[in-house]
């Protein structure tokens, strides 16, 4: 099904089932769900250091 695919490429699916499984199903989340999770999380560390880095400059006006 091509719905469940869109689905699962939402970069919060991840996180939304981790947290399932742990506080509504009571259970250890699946490795698959844990790479997943993590994966995401590099991604956008690396996405936000980037966009950092390239704005350093302008960063002190703004805060």
């Amino acid at each position: 099904m091509w719905v469940i695919g869109i689905v699962k490429a939402n970069p919060m699916y991840g996180f939304v089932t981790f947290m399932r499984d742990i506080f509504l199903w009571n259970q250890s989340p699946s490795t698959e769900i844990l790479a997943l999770c993590a994966v995401w999380a590099v991604v956008m560390l690396a996405i936000g250091i980037l966009v950092f880095r390239k704005s350093q400059h302008k960063f002190i006006l703004y805060v």
